[in-house]
């Protein structure tokens, strides 16, 4: 009887682990959507690189953030996750209405070289990896 308890009782544990674990929001930084990336000056958490972002990647962004909040988002820039060290994926907290993205970076090399990647990213990917991302992706 035991025994039969114990099986029933891992069968919720079993079936939640089978499920696929659920891809975090994407959000592709473009050409379209980046004003201007720089390297600022160095501080207790590393190096940090700001970008910011044009009228319409504001909009955009600001628009995912907003029907997204405690979601974790990844933020793709010429197809590499530039947002997710040192702090695994961000989650979204509140609606993100300032058109300005930064992260540190452990050492000036590191940041550095993502610079020339932010100022000449592609044409697209642009913005949410999917239209059901945008607003409908609950």
């Amino acid at each position: 009887m035991k025994w039969a308890l114990l099986v029933l009782s891992l069968i919720p544990t079993l079936a939640a682990a089978e499920e696929p674990q659920k891809k975090p929001l994407q959000f592709h930084l473009c050409s379209a959507f980046v004003e201007q990336a720089s390297l600022g000056e160095p501080n207790s958490y590393g190096w940090p690189v700001f970008v910011k972002l044009t009228p319409a990647g504001s909009q955009s962004f600001e628009t995912l953030t907003q029907h997204h909040i405690g979601k974790k988002v990844e933020i793709l820039a010429g197809g590499q996750t530039l947002f997710r060290a040192p702090f695994s994926r961000p989650t979204i907290s509140a609606a993100v209405s300032s058109g300005v993205l930064q992260q540190t970076f452990s050492s000036q090399k590191i940041a550095h070289s993502w610079l020339p990647m932010l100022e000449r990213l592609p044409i697209s990917p642009c913005g949410p990896a999917s239209t059901d991302q945008a607003i409908w992706d609950h």
